[in-house]
C-alpha cells in the first residue's frame, strides 16, 4: 500500500510541477509559468521556494518523502533552470565552470543525482553549448511531464562481475537558447531494476526553462 501511495505521489507532483512549471522556453506563458520565469531572471533562492510550495500543496505525498530541486546556471547571456523532484534517500550536487564563458565544452555546467545516495548509481542532468549525436540501436521518443521531448537510448554492457546499465536522454533543444541538455545514467542493472519506477518518475519530472538575462537600463 505504501509502495502505491508512493508511486502517486510521485505521478501527482510531476502533474502538478507540470502546470507550474509548464514547458521550455518559447512558449506561450500564463499565470504561474510567468511568474516562475521572472523568478528564475532574478533569484535562485525565489525559483526554490515557488517549486518547494507546490511540493508542499501535495497533500497525497508522505512528509518529506520528495522535495522540489532548482538551480540555475548562466550561460550567452541566458538564465537557464533545471527543476526536479528529489526522492528520500537520493542526494545531488551541482557544478559549473563559471570561468568558461561561451568556450564550455560539453558537461560544463549540471547537476548529478545519486540514487540512495550511492556516487556509484549516478543521474547527470547537464548542458552544452554543442550538440551530441548517439548512434546506438533501438532509440525512442521520450517526452516530459512538462513537455520537454527528445530521445532515449540504453544499453547494457558487462562490467566486471556486474552488468553496468546506461541510458542517455538527449533533449531537443530549448527554443531561443544555444544549450543542448540531456541526461546521462550509469548504474548495475540490478540497481536500476530495484529502483526503475521511481526513476521512471524522476525522469519524467524534469523540467527546464530558459530566460534571456535582462539588460540593465
Amino acid at each position: 500500500m505504501r509502495g502505491k501511495m508512493r508511486k502517486m505521489g510521485i505521478i501527482l507532483l510531476a502533474a502538478v510541477m507540470g502546470s507550474f512549471l509548464a514547458a521550455g522556453c518559447g512558449r506561450r506563458e500564463e499565470g504561474n509559468m510567468a511568474a516562475f520565469r521572472e523568478s528564475v531572471q532574478t533569484e535562485e533562492a525565489v525559483a526554490a521556494e515557488d517549486l518547494a510550495a507546490v511540493v508542499a500543496d501535495a497533500a497525497v505525498l508522505p512528509a518529506g518523502e520528495i522535495v522540489g530541486v532548482t538551480k540555475n546556471f548562466s550561460h550567452r547571456n541566458f538564465i537557464d533552470n533545471i527543476g526536479f523532484i528529489l526522492p528520500t534517500g537520493w542526494t545531488y550536487d551541482t557544478y559549473e565552470n563559471i570561468n568558461a564563458g561561451d568556450g564550455m565544452n560539453a558537461g560544463e555546467w549540471g547537476i548529478h543525482v545519486y540514487v540512495n545516495g550511492d556516487s556509484q548509481s549516478r543521474i547527470s542532468i547537464y548542458g552544452s553549448t554543442s550538440a551530441l549525436e548517439i548512434d546506438w540501436e533501438n532509440p525512442e521518443a521520450f517526452i516530459t511531464g512538462m513537455g520537454l521531448t527528445g530521445v532515449r537510448y540504453a544499453r547494457e554492457t558487462a562490467h566486471g562481475l556486474e552488468n553496468v546499465r546506461t541510458d542517455w536522454i538527449i533533449f531537443d533543444p530549448l527554443e531561443e537558447n544555444y544549450a543542448y541538455y540531456r541526461v546521462m545514467s550509469v548504474m548495475e542493472v540490478h540497481v536500476y531494476e530495484e529502483n526503475s519506477e521511481v526513476m521512471r518518475e524522476f525522469l519524467k519530472g524534469i523540467n527546464i526553462v530558459c530566460a534571456a538575462v535582462q539588460e540593465e537600463a
